[in-house]
């Protein structure tokens, strides 16, 4: 259904109600999945996050964080093999992955050859169980909990 507004050249969709106030930001699909494929290496890195475990959540007061390397997960879902824990081995930022120490399929050449090959999970899957902490991100961890009232 479209709606001719009245001394406006404009037509509105009823379906689409939410209106659009930055006229920077797109709220067009393809442009934001081509903004996604495009992005530099600093602002993937704000995609790659996993929820944090309960225990996690009321200690720090936050419910996701960034992933690293170092950091403990499970795969609780979107895996042959879900409910894997393990660290993380490497983060990779231009597939939006991870490779978690447990997860991981053998070659199909003989036995006497057969490696390990680690299989690229998506973190929105996962759960941080154990968080790797330094000096920045413990910092920015705390941070929050000034705020919880």
């Amino acid at each position: 259904v479209i709606i001719w507004l009245l001394h406006t050249n404009i037509f509105m969709s009823t379906t689409s109600r939410i209106m659009k106030f930055n006229k920077d930001v797109t709220p067009q699909r393809r442009k934001q999945r081509k903004a996604l494929f495009q992005a530099p290496d600093h602002e993937r890195g704000k995609h790659l996050v996993c929820k944090l475990s309960k225990d996690l959540r009321d200690k720090y007061s936050v419910k996701r964080i960034t992933v690293i390397t170092g950091d403990k997960v499970k795969v609780v879902s979107g895996h042959k093999d879900h409910r894997i824990e393990g660290e993380v081995k490497m983060v990779d930022r231009k597939k939006y992955r991870i490779h978690v120490e447990g997860a991981f399929q053998k070659s199909a050449k003989a036995d006497s050859d057969a490696t390990k090959k680690y299989i690229a999970i998506s973190p929105a899957n996962c759960i941080i169980t154990e968080a790797k902490l330094y000096a920045n991100r413990e910092r920015l961890l705390n941070k929050n909990k000034k705020w919880i009232y």
